[in-house]
């Protein structure tokens, strides 16, 4: 049995925002099974004092610009052909003013956070990945997804 762009426990609803509608892809939502935030990390200052070292919280925080998503396939492909189709846009203009955003839910489907990946591009897009478990065919591919500025807010 084909399962078609079905998402499981703590899955996300994934909506590209594209800046550019030079490109015709289908208006779709993404399934994401497999998702990570941002890493976000306060650079210590080391310091010298009355011949004691240390470090104290410096007054930089350097936060990850690049991330691994998982999107479950359909059973026509659209959305591996609207992720290329993007990847191929993104290379023809050089930059990125697209976004993506997130609907991140529980095992009960509840929305319980929303982030947004702020002029985001696709660096990679992996084979088509089939697994099978309990007889559901899962079909998917991974993603890593660059951006300049990651949100996550509390819904």
């Amino acid at each position: 049995m084909y399962t078609q762009n079905r998402a499981n426990n703590f899955s996300a609803i994934g909506e590209y925002i594209l800046s550019n509608n030079d490109i015709d892809t289908t208006p779709l939502k993404y399934n994401i099974i497999e998702y990570t935030t941002p890493t976000s990390s306060l650079m210590p200052v080391d310091i010298t004092r009355h011949g004691e070292r240390g470090t104290i919280p410096g007054d930089t925080i350097d936060r990850e610009q690049s991330t691994m998503l998982r999107f479950i396939l359909d059973e026509n492909l659209d959305v591996y052909f609207n992720l290329l189709a993007i990847q191929e846009q993104n290379a023809n203009n050089g930059y990125s003013n697209d976004s993506l955003i997130l609907d991140i839910q529980n095992n009960y489907r509840s929305s319980i956070a929303i982030g947004t990946y702020q002029n985001c591009w696709i660096g990679t897009i992996s084979p088509i990945r089939y697994a099978i478990q309990e007889q559901e065919t899962t079909v998917y591919v991974e993603v890593t997804l660059n951006f300049l500025q990651f949100k996550l807010d509390r819904v």
